[in-house]
């Protein structure tokens, strides 16, 4: 699960347009799960490798696929 997490941060940063002083902003989003503010970096295509998805997707699709990633297990 951490290195889903790592690598997901790593692929967030480097796919967008992020000024270094946004990484911070980045990671707070993260943590507290909030995918429509981590989408905020997202360029106009991510790809996005879980083991269950892993393809490449829509700003959009992205984050709907974010936030199902980091919603709390019932």
């Amino acid at each position: 699960m951490k290195q889903i997490f790592t690598l997901l941060t790593i692929s967030v940063l480097l796919t967008g347009s992020t000024v270094f002083s946004s990484i911070d902003e980045v990671i707070a989003a993260m943590k507290t799960g909030n995918a429509a503010e981590v989408s905020r970096f997202f360029d106009n295509t991510v790809e996005i490798n879980m083991p269950d998805k892993s393809n490449s997707y829509s700003k959009s699709q992205a984050q709907l696929v974010l936030k199902d990633f980091s919603a709390p297990m019932a």
